[in-house]
């Protein structure tokens, strides 16, 4: 989902500054503060005598028309006769003033638009009404509680950026190798050092992450939001009224919306509770309690055989038949079929057929040789990505190369790094290795995970002293 044009209104209230270098060398200067936006620019009533901390509280609306600009200038200058006089000035995203609606913000001020040496701060309240800026989504699938881009002073909400990615990426955010100015599309404030700061949940546990300005892959899963939680997602662009201040891509819709009107739920007509008849118990035996038989050579009770209601006689009781013809636990013959053998029926109650002994089982022995001969059916998954090692240059997406000895091998693009599965002995492990010159034979090892799967096991990987990975040891997602 990508940054979409500004069309709307954009209403900024310029509160005060502070601590603003003088440039004035007799008496106190008279700061006024103007705001640069593509070709629309407004500015302040002066402060007279304000010196190094004036006052304005005075708001400026901005009309913009598909605008595809993303850097705002804020100047503080000293009035004059003349040339007016440079204070201050700050460059930076407007996504920084869509950020935080309607809340006041300071914004650090500096000497020149390099910002390098610092002159000073602003306090700024924003709202912004019409479309575009950062993406929006609505009914997230995914669990990300924070994302921002930026410096301690200046920061982007780039929340909904990355869900956005998200969603058509099964919970994979990934950053490519580079730098998050190229990734965002903007930089925060120029000449600073700057990091992502995410929080989010994986496995059900809340985790939080740093990503410098200048990073290798990285990749984060996110989990799910359970599904009664959630709608199906939905990517919009910004809408209506936000009012913001020093953050991206949170714009809030104003439209009122009309009070639902719910019909009253319909009123079942009550229903007769069911009369239920006492049971009785028919009249077998004669009324009497089932007989049991004497115990088997192995001492288990025998039970008499139940009869069969076949029906009722002209007064109304219960007439009862012989059981139907029983079979015995069939006897098993080594190496052969099962032979089922019949009892004669019970025609008299109070008699139990006599079995004889469970048969044993032989446990058939099977030769070690046997095992070579079992071939396992290998389950070729296109893509896998390593995310979250220690040694960091091994993360990023393995695709599938070719089968060696018969198992399917992964290779990062572009390198000799591979997942691979292997047996020695009695033991089989998947392995994240550097097959130098792509040769098998030679490998330098960084991780493994002892599983005789088909596909790279998700979890349980490790190192041990012949390892040269660092922990912590990765985490992969197969696809």
């Amino acid at each position: 989902m990508s940054i979409s044009p500004l069309d709307g209104v954009l209403k900024l209230t310029f509160i005060r500054a502070k601590n603003l270098r003088s440039v004035q060398m007799i008496g106190k200067q008279d700061p006024y503060a103007s705001f640069h936006f593509g070709n629309t620019k407004t500015k302040t009533k002066v402060a007279e005598n304000g010196a190094k901390n004036p006052q304005w509280n005075e708001e400026k609306k901005l009309h913009i028309k598909d605008s595809k600009e993303k850097m705002v200038e804020i100047w503080v200058k000293n009035d004059n006769v003349g040339m007016d006089d440079v204070i201050a000035v700050v460059r930076t995203p407007v996504y920084a003033l869509l950020s935080y609606p309607g809340k006041e913000m300071w914004y650090p001020l500096y000497k020149t638009r390099k910002n390098k040496t610092k002159a000073g701060e602003i306090l700024i309240k924003a709202e912004f009404t019409g479309t575009g800026g950062l993406p929006k989504l609505e009914n997230p699938s995914y669990i990300l509680t924070k994302a921002e881009y930026g410096t301690e002073e200046v920061h982007v909400d780039v929340k909904d950026f990355l869900l956005a990615r998200a969603e058509s990426k099964q919970g994979i955010i990934n950053l490519p190798k580079g730098h998050l100015s190229e990734f965002f599309g903007f930089d925060p404030l120029d000449g600073h050092g700057k990091n992502l700061k995410i929080e989010y949940q994986l496995d059900g546990k809340a985790k939080a992450e740093i990503v410098p300005e200048a990073h290798k892959d990285v990749f984060f899963r996110l989990d799910k939001i359970p599904i009664a939680q959630t709608a199906t997602a939905k990517v919009i662009a910004p809408t209506t009224t936000a009012a913001i201040v020093g953050g991206a891509a949170a714009t809030v819709a104003a439209a009122t919306v009309a009070p639902a009107v719910v019909a009253p739920a319909p009123v079942a007509a009550p229903v007769a509770k069911p009369v239920y008849q006492q049971y009785q118990q028919p009249q077998a035996y004669g009324g009497q309690q089932p007989m049991y038989a004497s115990r088997t050579n192995q001492g288990q009770p025998m039970y008499a055989a139940q009869p069969v209601l076949l029906g009722y006689n002209a007064q109304g009781q219960p007439v009862y038949g012989p059981p139907p013809q029983q079979m015995q636990q069939p006897a098993y013959v080594q190496g052969g079929a099962y032979a089922p053998r019949t009892v004669a029926p019970v025609t008299q109650y109070g008699q139990q057929p006599v079995y004889g002994q469970q048969p044993v089982y032989q446990q058939t022995a099977v030769p070690t040789a046997a095992f070579a001969q079992i071939k396992v059916q290998e389950k070729k998954v296109p893509t896998v990505v390593v995310a979250g090692a220690g040694t960091q240059w091994l993360n990023g997406q393995y695709t599938y190369s070719k089968m060696e000895n018969g198992v399917n091998c992964y290779n990062k693009q572009g390198t000799d790094f591979y997942v691979f599965r292997h047996t020695s002995g009695s033991q089989t492990a998947w392995w994240l290795s550097r097959c130098i010159n792509h040769n098998f034979g030679n490998t330098e090892d960084y991780y493994f995970a002892l599983s005789s799967s088909t596909t790279p096991p998700t979890s349980g990987w490790t190192k041990d002293s012949h390892c040269k990975g660092s922990m912590p040891a990765p985490t992969f997602y197969c696809s």
